[in-house]
């Protein structure tokens, strides 16, 4: 339990840094916070993460995407290469494979894509006009966000729960199965990632920028 622990912690401290950047460190309560979480999480309490400050769980988010991008889709991507690159029969596994993991790819990239231009910009718009007290408010981005909101309606956790499933029930069509159990740790891994960074941005990032907006709201200068 404590090697897992400090591994969780580790890959925390990787995530929040965003991959190259050496600092600064995820504060120490946030990372105990998140490592709570990522061992269990089913025991989320949004409230637990709302008393840090909006702009470091921007910031979590923001950096997850990075080592998403950049760390775990190619990680899994070579588990894959690995799992068939000795099947010497079913070789329609490997297209097969490549296809369904290529599809989610893409939708993830889309998805997040979508954030990166419209939901963490506006969010950072608010923070930084709460920080420098000049109080501008754009109704034209805020509908702008509203249309990304209602049109956000992709799930492609769906998609790599579906290729966990499918790996776990066809066991016996690989042969290095060293490989596959690798493979569907990882998957696991990033599942549960996803879902922890899916539970901190519809329970905390959003809720908190909403009542930050509705203080702006009150003093602000509109255009």
């Amino acid at each position: 339990m404590f090697h897992q622990i400090h591994q969780i912690k580790e890959q925390i401290q990787v995530r929040y840094a965003g991959i190259t950047d050496v600092s600064p460190e995820c504060p120490q309560e946030l990372c105990d916070d998140l490592t709570l979480l990522f061992l269990n999480t089913e025991k989320f309490d949004p409230n637990e993460f709302k008393r840090f400050p909006l702009s470091t769980i921007l910031k979590y988010l923001q950096n997850t995407h990075v080592y998403y991008l950049d760390k775990c889709l190619d990680e899994i991507s070579m588990g894959i290469e690995l799992l068939t690159y000795r099947l010497d029969y079913k070789k329609y596994w490997k297209p097969m494979l490549a296809q369904v993991y290529g599809n989610y790819v893409g939708e993830l990239k889309h998805h997040i894509e979508e954030e990166e231009a419209e939901l963490f910009p506006y969010i950072q718009s608010l923070i930084d006009a709460s920080q420098s007290g000049c109080l501008h408010f754009s109704f034209e981005q805020k509908i702008t966000l509203i249309q990304h909101l209602i049109n956000h309606t992709d799930n492609p956790e769906e998609k790599l729960r579906a290729l966990i499933t499918l790996l776990e029930n066809k066991r016996d069509h690989f042969a290095d199965q060293l490989a596959l159990n690798v493979l569907i740790s990882k998957l696991k891994s990033f599942e549960r990632d996803l879902m922890v960074h899916a539970q901190l941005e519809e329970d905390v990032l959003i809720p908190m920028a909403l009542e930050l907006e509705k203080e702006i709201l009150q003093n602000a200068d509109f255009k």
